[in-house]
């Protein structure tokens, strides 16, 4: 099953909100962390042949296209889990326009991490497109 609704609790936006006034210098910090992965994760993806990625305006996740025949994005996905151990979403779950996509989130990793994950994204597709 997915997730349909989520939100943070208020005990988590009062203490964000307290962080936030006292050291707002940290959203400066933040948004240069996440650009950096954002961009680590658009440029590796679009890398692998067969992905391609448009970087995302906003939120952490991207939505790349899967342009391999004879797999579509569940199996796709199932087998990257098992196989790669590289979690990605079959974009179909977002709707009949996420066909032919996964979805990927970048907000809880790191840059080395999420380079890890498309050098096993890199070594997957090798075994199984090339």
């Amino acid at each position: 099953s997915q997730t349909t609704l989520s939100c943070s609790p208020p005990f988590v936006q009062i203490g964000a909100t307290s962080v936030l006034s006292s050291e707002p210098d940290i959203i400066d910090t933040y948004i240069e962390e996440y650009s950096n992965r954002r961009g680590a994760i658009v440029d590796g993806l679009n890398s692998i042949e067969g992905v391609s990625c448009v970087k995302p305006g906003g939120a952490f996740y991207v939505f790349p296209r899967i342009t391999h025949p004879g797999m579509d994005t569940m199996e796709y996905c199932s087998l990257m889990l098992e196989e790669a151990g590289v979690c990605t979403v079959p974009g179909d779950h977002f709707g009949s326009r996420g066909k032919g996509h996964i979805r990927m989130c970048y907000s809880g990793t790191s840059v080395s991490e999420i380079k890890q994950a498309i050098t096993l994204m890199q070594n997957f597709h090798k075994k199984h497109f090339n």
